[in-house]
């Protein structure tokens, strides 16, 4: 059980990182639809929605994962910690290029209905690639969340945010939907590393556990499989409505409606946790 003093040292880095956070993405994303005008901050908004549909490749694993390691972690049990990291890790990998072949099929009809046009292969693979590292975010810190670290979490956010901030005013400028993308893969390269790296520091401090299993078993991946699907069936009907609402305004209102949308949807979202 986590002491009063971690719990204290969570909840504070959580609130500083959250309030640096909110207003960091709030002003780069203001920024971003005046540089690239309504309409294409709107396509960029549109595209971007499609991460909540690629997110159904975690299936739940974040949920498992913090559940797991803070089960083990009593335990002590450092051997199965990581590898039911490993497994889940594994089956996200399987999982992700199935989804986003999904979510980019179905986004192609949304693209033909809004009638956007002039999107390059490039801007189609650099969303891909951010999607695949703001997924595997998700795992990685859920790990640490699980290890009641949560101020690490905080920490790597709030300095992962700092840069983007930073990449935004230096990148955006460029006027184009790859600028945006371009600052939100360093956003998420860094949260990535900074996370492996406490991850491999912290099995490196590790007490060493014996077991006679073997690293890899097929009854983990099953059993891991089984207990997330429930969460793909109980957010899958929330995870399409951030892209069915932008293609609604998109499709009625006009695409430059969207930039709006979103940006009235961050300041909200950024500032929701202090009322």
């Amino acid at each position: 059980m986590p002491t009063k003093k971690l719990l204290l040292k969570n909840s504070v880095f959580i609130f500083i990182s959250y309030v640096v956070t909110a207003i960091a993405q709030t002003f780069v994303y203001i920024y971003a639809s005046k540089i690239l005008g309504n309409e294409l901050f709107g396509v960029w908004s549109f595209l971007y929605s499609g991460a909540l549909v690629v997110g159904l490749s975690n299936i739940g694993l974040p949920n498992l994962i913090i559940t797991y390691t803070s089960k083990f972690l009593a335990e002590k049990n450092y051997f199965k910690l990581y590898q039911y990291l490993i497994h889940s890790i594994i089956i996200f990998f399987i999982s992700f290029p199935i989804v986003l072949s999904i979510a980019l099929f179905i986004f192609y009809f949304g693209i033909k209905g809004l009638k956007i046009q002039s999107l390059s292969n490039t801007t189609f693979l650099l969303f891909s690639v951010l999607f695949f590292l703001q997924n595997l975010t998700n795992i990685l810190l859920a790990f640490v969340d699980g290890l009641q670290k949560t101020y690490i979490r905080a920490i790597i956010q709030l300095i992962s945010n700092i840069f983007f901030f930073i990449a935004s005013w230096i990148l955006i400028h460029q006027g184009n939907i790859n600028s945006i993308v371009n600052c939100q893969i360093i956003l998420y390269i860094i949260q990535v590393t900074s996370a492996i790296f406490f991850i491999l520091k912290f099995w490196k401090l590790s007490p060493t556990t014996k077991s006679t299993n073997r690293l890899f078993s097929f009854d983990i991946i099953k059993e891991i499989f089984r207990k997330s699907i429930n969460y793909f069936f109980i957010s899958i009907s929330t995870i399409f409505f951030e892209p069915l609402s932008r293609y609604l305004i998109g499709k009625y209102l006009g695409i430059g409606t969207i930039a709006y949308y979103e940006i009235t949807s961050r300041i909200i979202g950024g500032f929701y946790f202090l009322l």
